[in-house]
């Protein structure tokens, strides 16, 4: 595939078949057919697209270097997206009455029993019997 660099802006016309095959292998180049005495615009070639949506990703992209400088902003932004969002949730329940039940987290260590009384009293039971 050659690149077809047309800084004079001409627009290729032609009927012959193996011409436009060949045409449309160049990248950047319009070409126009003439059909019962009308012009019709030829769809650009897929070598042509190809090159334009390479351009346009490489132009609407950031740097290496831009995304490196951003990506701890926009966490950092994001943090604080969320800390707003939980805040003013907290002031609407306020608002409203609404109190959150918290769940049980797991039995509390200090009321229950302590082994080695259990030990103690289930020795106590068995020499008992």
């Amino acid at each position: 595939m050659e690149k077809f660099e047309n800084e004079e802006k001409y627009i290729m016309a032609t009927n012959d078949k193996d011409l436009k095959f060949q045409l449309d292998e160049l990248v950047g180049k319009p070409s126009i057919t003439l059909s019962n005495g009308v012009f019709l615009f030829n769809e650009p070639s897929e070598a042509s697209e190809a090159e334009a949506s390479k351009k346009q990703k490489k132009n609407s992209g950031l740097s290496e270097r831009e995304q490196a400088i951003l990506r701890p902003l926009i966490k950092k932004m994001k943090y604080e997206e969320i800390q707003k969002s939980k805040q003013r949730v907290a002031k609407e329940r306020k608002k409203l009455g609404i109190k959150i039940k918290k769940k049980a987290k797991g039995v509390n260590p200090l009321a229950q029993k302590k082994k080695a009384k259990l030990e103690k009293k289930l020795k106590a039971k068995s020499q008992k019997a």
